[in-house]
């Protein structure tokens, strides 16, 4: 009635997933897609990914990780990734807790988590650009470097070594690849540097 997509946070949901996906058309959008309990898009069991979860998004529903502060087990979202299901897009579900003291803490860490867990790094920012910008019906202006566009830019560095990542069960996993944000613009003003935040 709105005109515009629904989101559906699917944690802790009442009905097994394909029921849900019954009520969904395409462009909208189940958020929280790696979380683990049982009514998730595996079921129950945790064995494969259910064919009406492939079967919708291929119909063009849109499957958000949407990371949280219980919504990213590292052995789920491993799994889901094995099995060849990847989230349309990215998101941090951000809160000041989450932020502070993890395990979110912000959005490059949480794309650095799914790099190492398997992604690769042009599904990995296609996740956080023209992915999200594309679901909310701005393609032309938002996640683009064209020309005319609104110039909100992020420019991260790829770094190598070991490092720790945090699931929301508390498990941890050394990475060898980390994204590190160096450059922040919004609307074409520089909102961080990292040289100058040193």
């Amino acid at each position: 009635m709105a005109g515009v997509p629904l989101m559906v946070h699917i944690t802790d949901a009442l009905l097994p997933v394909p029921q849900i996906l019954e009520f969904l058309k395409p462009g909208d959008v189940v958020t929280h897609c790696f979380h683990g309990f049982a009514y998730g898009i595996m079921g129950p069991e945790k064995k494969a990914i259910l064919k009406e979860v492939w079967a919708a998004q291929k119909e063009g529903i849109i499957f958000d990780c949407a990371h949280g502060r219980m919504h990213f087990p590292f052995p789920f979202v491993r799994q889901a990734l094995d099995a060849g299901f990847l989230p349309d897009t990215i998101a941090t579900d951000l809160t000041l807790p989450s932020a502070t003291r993890g395990p979110v803490f912000d959005l490059p860490t949480t794309m650095s988590k799914l790099l190492n867990l398997g992604m690769g790094l042009e599904d990995v920012i296609r996740c956080v650009t023209t992915n999200p910008a594309r679901v909310i019906g701005e393609a032309e202006q938002l996640g683009t470097l064209r020309p005319g566009a609104t110039a909100d830019v992020a420019v991260l560095s790829l770094e190598q070594g070991e490092f720790d990542f945090i699931d929301t069960d508390q498990n941890h996993m050394t990475g060898e690849k980390k994204l590190v944000a160096q450059l922040t613009v919004k609307d074409g003003r520089v909102w961080y540097q990292a040289d100058r935040a040193r």
